[in-house]
């Protein structure tokens, strides 16, 4: 049922169930929201949380608790976090590929960091906060190479 995040999740490790006893593993955020309410309901399975971006507030990762990730074993007891959006809030989902991002100095661009590029990137609309976050992420690395995937969805509640 794509409206339950745990289901969802449950689900996406048992077709992998062949890769349990390997040294693989994923992380996995499920989220969906009732336009309508305005509530999000969200589950993670190791993965970092999403930031909420209200206007006039800085950028914050939401409340949630995460199982352990998939691959492993059989997930037990996914917790759901509900969260009541705003008009005008965007969320904004990522994978740890971008907080890992290095410059050639070797420092992190760490979770604060990106916290931070996001709440100056404000309450655009999400194309603009991807693109002005992504060049922010680029310019601190200054032509190093990501050593991980980066992924970056915003997702704005109107």
């Amino acid at each position: 049922e794509p409206a339950d995040p745990p289901g969802v999740l449950h689900h996406i490790n048992r077709h992998f169930k062949f890769l349990w006893d390997t040294a693989m593993y994923a992380t996995a955020v499920y989220a969906v929201l009732d336009a309508a309410s305005g509530i999000l309901r969200i589950a993670s399975a190791g993965h970092p949380p999403p930031l909420l971006l209200r206007s006039g507030d800085t950028a914050h990762p939401l409340a949630i608790e995460p199982t352990m990730c998939l691959l492993w074993d059989e997930l037990t007891g996914i917790p759901v976090a509900e969260h009541p959006l705003c008009p005008g809030d965007r969320v904004v989902f990522f994978t740890d590929g971008i907080t890992d991002r290095q410059a050639p100095y070797g420092e992190m661009y760490d979770a604060d960091q990106f916290a931070a590029a996001v709440t100056r990137a404000g309450t655009a609309s999400p194309a603009d906060i991807v693109n002005r976050v992504v060049a922010e992420v680029d310019g601190f690395a200054a032509g190093q190479e990501p050593e991980d995937d980066q992924t970056l969805l915003v997702a704005g509640f109107n």
